[in-house]
């Protein structure tokens, strides 16, 4: 049916530039360029997902099993996955999902791994003037965010909002 998966482990000690060639059952696959250095960096670059809805999360064996999350840092090795939702009031059960992405946050990430960061997508009271914006947290106790909020042109609207979140930490 064309579908093949191949699981294996390798290790590249040389310095440069490769790429992965993986045959498999008639199935041909190329990494893209993987850089290998003999010091460390100054400066990194991260690979993440920083926009993804809220998948499904459920309990196996005791432990919160969260697709997105899961996908992005235990099968294609990403840095850095949000995880968000619509501000308020549009999402369903809006309140249950926040504290399931805070679960979730916490949980996923793994210092000098992953990051696992909530947020929420934001339209204001006028959605066309206002345009349609992300808002990502550092970290996972953030407050979810509400469609109500002034727009940005009235009184500052979504800036005197985060503004009041930063002189209450």
């Amino acid at each position: 049916d064309g579908e093949a998966f191949v699981d294996f482990t390798i290790s590249i000690d040389e310095v440069g530039i490769h790429r992965i060639r993986v045959d498999a059952d008639g199935l041909f696959g190329r990494s893209n360029p993987i850089e290998v250095v003999d010091t460390r960096p100054a400066n990194y670059i991260y690979w993440g997902d920083i926009h993804n809805h809220h998948g499904l999360s459920w309990l196996h064996e005791g432990v919160r099993v969260d697709e997105n999350h899961y996908y992005g840092r235990d099968i294609v090795g990403l840095d850095v996955g949000v995880e968000s939702i619509k501000a308020d009031p549009i999402e369903i059960d809006s309140a249950n999902v926040w504290s399931e992405l805070r679960l979730n946050c916490l949980q996923y990430t793994e210092d000098n791994h992953y990051v696992a960061m909530m947020g929420f997508e934001w339209m204001g009271n006028a959605m066309f003037e206002d345009g349609h914006h992300n808002v990502y947290f550092d970290t996972c106790s953030a407050p979810l965010g509400s469609h109500s909020i002034m727009p940005l042109a009235a009184t500052g609207g979504m800036y005197d909002w985060m503004r009041q979140l930063y002189d209450e930490e």
